[in-house]
């Protein structure tokens, strides 16, 4: 997975930490090009471990959680880097 940013912060006392995600290319939509980015919550250490690494492609440990309304959301739980082969940078993203 192409990780592009990560945060994290404190709203209204609650304390949150998150990654902004390259997705894949989008298909037959017309009106939307390119890897669209896409936010997942993360483990507060995650965003230590990724300071200085931004933008690269890690192997993460993703699960799914339950969310408010019965709906679903996705959080990495943890994240290892994938070796350099000269395409873990950014211009890997526009393959």
């Amino acid at each position: 997975m192409t990780i592009l940013s990560a945060t994290r912060g404190t709203v209204d006392g609650q304390n949150y930490s998150s990654t902004w995600c390259a997705t894949d290319e989008v298909e037959n939509k017309p009106d939307l090009i390119g890897k669209p980015p896409m936010k997942i919550n993360c483990a507060a250490q995650i965003v230590d471990d990724l300071r200085g690494k931004l933008p690269a492609t890690f192997n993460c440990e993703v699960k799914m959680i339950s969310g408010g309304g019965a709906r679903g959301g996705l959080y990495i739980s943890s994240v290892e880097p994938v070796p350099v082969t000269g395409q873990n940078t950014l211009s890997s993203l526009k393959s």
